[in-house]
């Protein structure tokens, strides 16, 4: 009789879901987003995903209000160009970059008090004979 939860199982539902996301995500960029495929098209936006991560603490709905956060803050940029036609693109283009070093500098830095909960089993492989 087994007891419990299905450890492997979870954690293979979990990967083969995270791949389908990724898969998704990386179609849409090349054929809804852009309609082309290039080299470096998604330039570094994987990191402000991780970023995310650790901003939002793992936690899901703040995962969710950050997303908006990052992705108006790229909408905002897009804005900025035709408003404000004489600052150069490369500048606007790093907004969401420079708002990612900042918020994780504001929620992560040395000078809060607060822990940042991060998974217990973070990094550590799961082995089913040492418990």
């Amino acid at each position: 009789m087994r007891q419990g939860i299905d450890v492997y199982g979870l954690r293979y539902g979990y990967v083969i879901f995270r791949c389908t996301m990724t898969a998704v995500g990386g179609a849409f960029i090349s054929l809804a987003y852009s309609n082309f495929w290039n080299e470096g098209m998604t330039s570094g936006k994987g990191w402000i995903a991780v970023a995310l991560v650790i901003f939002a603490s793992w936690r899901p709905m703040t995962a969710v209000w950050g997303a908006i956060l990052f992705g108006g803050v790229s909408i905002l940029g897009n804005y900025f160009q035709m408003i404000l036609p004489g600052i150069p693109s490369q500048f606007i283009g790093m907004l969401p970059y420079i708002l990612t070093i900042v918020v994780l500098i504001l929620t992560t830095g040395s000078f809060r008090k607060k822990h940042i909960d991060t998974p217990a089993a973070l990094a550590i492989p799961y082995d089913r004979e040492n418990r």
